[in-house]
């Protein structure tokens, strides 16, 4: 049922290992989305993804939409058939 989510909701990227394997996905990206900081004194605003599970990402991976970079950060939620991650936008330097 994720990836047919995924599939409506989430837009077009690739995940990839830190092995450095290019793997297509789908990723549903909420930015801006306010989040309780360390114990709960401050609130912060983060990207957030969702992807499959199936992709077996871990924190440290790169996801890449389009013409962005984002670094997979911190793993928030796992219901075992998806994930949610925060982002870190990776800037491009030529």
């Amino acid at each position: 049922m994720t990836n047919s989510v995924l599939a409506k909701l989430g837009e077009d990227a690739v995940h990839q290992s830190k092995n450095g394997q290019n793997l297509p996905c789908r990723a549903n990206v909420e930015r801006g989305v306010q989040m309780a900081g360390y114990g709960d004194d401050m609130i912060v605003e983060r990207d957030v993804v969702t992807l499959s599970k199936d992709l077996l990402a871990v924190v440290g991976d790169t996801l890449i939409i389009g013409e962005d970079h984002y670094t997979l950060d911190h793993l928030f939620a796992d219901n075992g058939y998806s994930v949610r991650y925060t982002l870190l936008a990776n800037s491009l330097e030529n």
